[in-house]
């Protein structure tokens, strides 16, 4: 009975450490008041498994919980089960470790700001896009080291809509081991436009 419970006990600790974003951030169970309390209560010893099968969302959500991931003792792993876009893209960018189903997707674009208001307010959000922008070619120049094909190209291609699996994002130095292949439809949940034909296979 000791050895029961102390599996049992061993296997709740290591539950604390595995985070799961499986909703749009910003969303009722991935949201930064939501995941916050798991960060801090996750083993400081250990990282924390970000398990991401998300279509995006807010960045302001986004940018809270991924300063929290950063500042984990053990840093953080992003392991991508499905889906990772937008948003959900840039904090697996951000991980010490990526790990993708290489029937995985990733989908990254411009920051985008759906608020209104008048010039001035418009003026100030342009500032901060610009700046996450910025933010996340800076990432992405990181991670793919050689495979940089160079700013200009890259904010292009942010422009256009990149999207990437997992094979591909192993290849480019944006991810770092494939795991298994992926038991959840990748680009089925939600369906965007402009997805690539073998992404809704």
């Amino acid at each position: 009975w000791p050895q029961q419970k102390q599996s049992h006990l061993q296997n709740q600790h290591q539950k604390m450490s595995e985070i799961f974003l499986y909703d749009q951030i910003g969303g009722p169970t991935a949201n930064a008041a939501a995941i916050l309390p798991e960060i801090q209560a996750a083993d400081p010893g250990e990282p924390i498994t970000v398990r991401i099968h998300s279509p995006g969302g807010s960045v302001l959500d986004g940018e809270a919980i991924l300063q929290n991931l950063r500042a984990h003792p053990a840093g953080f792993i992003a392991v991508i089960d499905g889906q990772a876009f937008s948003m959900a893209a840039n904090i697996a960018l951000s991980a010490d470790l990526v790990r993708a189903a290489p029937d995985s997707w990733l989908l990254f674009h411009r920051t985008r700001s759906y608020e209104g208001g008048t010039a001035m307010d418009l003026a100030r959000q342009q500032r901060v896009l610009d700046k996450m922008d910025e933010s996340l070619l800076d990432k992405l120049e990181a991670r793919l080291g050689a495979n940089n094909p160079g700013r200009e190209v890259l904010d292009q291609r942010l422009g256009e809509e990149w999207w990437i699996d997992g094979k591909e994002a192993l290849a480019l130095g944006l991810a770092d081991e494939l795991t298994a292949e992926a038991a959840l439809a990748a680009c089925k949940w939600p369906r965007p436009d402009t997805a690539p034909a073998k992404c809704l296979k």
